[in-house]
């Protein structure tokens, strides 16, 4: 009990009650600090794979799309479809970096799947629109190309025929 009293009384300027107990503290600054850096790379190592994944289907699939909306014109399709990509590049990874900081506290791995799937799930999402906006550019534009061959069908079918009158002089 004295050394009880004495460790009290020796530190008076400390205030501060310290028995014989540990200090649990897993998450100290550190850890969590492991945890964003661990969080930020998972995000840009899956984001960037399902970009480079979906440009890579994109430019495969998407040549004998853009071969027909460019009249067979190989060389002008292959041109383009390599524009786009290097374009769906820089705007997807242009969104993934500039998305990639959090303000909120990354301290369990729950947060951390949690923060990781929103961020994965926005990554995805901003793919899909992009697809879906590049599919309808060009098939407007092949519906414009077709519509002007010379061979193409009329709109809608026509409901009769109008005979050419031969004028008198």
């Amino acid at each position: 009990m004295n050394a009880f009293k004495n460790f009290l009384t020796a530190n008076r300027t400390k205030r501060t009650l310290e028995l014989n107990t540990f200090k649990l503290n897993m998450f100290k600054k550190e850890d969590k600090l492991m945890f964003i850096v661990h969080t930020y790379l998972l995000y840009l190592a899956l984001s960037i794979a399902v970009t480079v994944w979906v440009a890579r289907t994109l430019h495969k699939n998407g040549r004998t799309f853009l071969i027909d909306a460019f009249h067979g014109n190989e060389a002008l399709a292959d041109s383009v479809n390599h524009l786009l990509v290097v374009g769906f590049y820089l705007i997807n990874v242009g969104w993934i970096v500039a998305t990639l900081r959090t303000y909120q506290e990354v301290n369990t791995g729950r947060v951390l799947m949690e923060l990781l799937s929103d961020k994965i799930g926005t990554v995805l999402i901003v793919l899909g629109i992009m697809h879906f906006l590049n599919i309808f550019i060009f098939s407007r534009m092949r519906r414009r190309a077709l519509d002007r061959r010379p061979d193409a069908p009329p709109p809608i079918p026509p409901s009769g025929y109008l005979h050419p009158q031969v004028q008198p002089r």
